[in-house]
């Protein structure tokens, strides 16, 4: 019996010591977590001779002038390939992953060239919807966000109700990408159609494409959008912006001597030091991240042709076997 008192006496020290113990780390700011395991030898060698490492920081010397040109061209067509402008969201091994992420969902769906101004139908899976897919036109009116969050919005006018709709470009949802019309226009945005007249935004649904041929100039649609009376949305006097018309009585002359002030638009950015670093990218981050684009986009394009290639065999081979 006392060796019975005298063990549960030691196990109620050992559980009030341990008790003390976790509190006081509490106390502290951290909870207790077990030691971490060390890496072994052979993992730490094998990531650093991992190849992947060479394709992240090319050398800038490796590249031919032709190939650097080429690769150049696609800033504009392809501006999600572009690395983050903002220095707190810059990291070169994501940008990389998600490169390849990016270039594996192409090698699945076929995406376009395509710009702000261009009308264009998504086909969306949907298992809620008939058929289990749903189908949206419109002009695109924005593209933002770079990498896997890049995104793009279409707006059309349904039933006297504006309707946007917003796509992420790498949504694995996405089934079809249709170019109805290429075309660009003389703004990078067109946001002020929220506050234009709904012929300026109404795309009928059974429009037919208009094919663009191939390596031809993209045209630009010099139209001027004439904004509703105020109210709007935001301040457009005040933008550099210039496909659209103001009506007159809408601004007051005062209105206009401020919106002529480039510096009344936004004022505060004059007392930003770093905004000009902030907003740029490096070019030789640019020409890194594109010519590994163009290369990958290149071996894409041929494992396509020879997947095709192999199909139309097959096919011929089982009419052959059919006859």
């Amino acid at each position: 019996m006392a060796l019975h008192n005298v063990l549960r006496s030691f196990s109620e020290l050992q559980f009030s010591c341990t008790y003390a113990k976790s509190f006081v780390r509490r106390l502290r700011g951290y909870r207790y977590q077990p030691e971490h395991q060390a890496v072994p030898k052979k993992l730490l060698d094998q990531f650093r001779e991992n190849p992947r490492e060479n394709v992240a920081s090319p050398a800038i010397e490796e590249y031919n002038p032709e190939e650097l040109q080429a690769a150049r061209r696609f800033k504009f067509v392809h501006p999600e390939f572009m690395p983050a402008s903002d220095p707190e969201h810059r990291d070169p091994v994501r940008e990389l992953l998600e490169r390849e992420d990016m270039m594996k969902r192409r090698a699945k769906l076929d995406i376009p060239e395509f710009y702000v101004g261009s009308i264009l139908a998504v086909t969306l899976s949907d298992p809620y919807a008939d058929g289990g897919e749903s189908k949206f036109v419109g002009i695109c009116i924005e593209r933002s966000e770079t990498g896997l969050k890049h995104n793009f919005v279409l707006r059309n006018y349904i039933d006297n109700q504006g309707i946007e709709i917003m796509y992420e470009l790498y949504n694995p949802t996405i089934k079809k990408i249709e170019v109805i019309k290429l075309e660009k226009r003389l703004d990078e945005e067109l946001l002020y159609l929220r506050d234009a007249p709904p012929e300026y935004s109404e795309v009928p649904f059974d429009i037919e494409a208009i094919p663009h041929p191939r390596g031809a100039p993209v045209p630009i649609n010099p139209i001027k959008v004439k904004l509703n009376p105020r109210p709007w949305r935001e301040r457009w006097e005040r933008s550099n912006l210039i496909g659209f018309e103001i009506m007159e009585n809408c601004v007051t002359p005062k209105m206009w001597k401020k919106a002529q002030l480039k510096e009344n638009c936004k004022p505060w950015e004059r007392y930003d030091l770093v905004k000009k670093y902030r907003e740029s990218v490096p070019l030789k981050d640019q020409d890194e991240a594109y010519v590994h684009f163009t290369r990958e986009h290149a071996r894409v394009e041929k494992e396509k042709v020879a997947s095709l290639d192999r199909q139309l065999k097959t096919k011929e081979n089982d009419s052959d076997v059919t006859e």
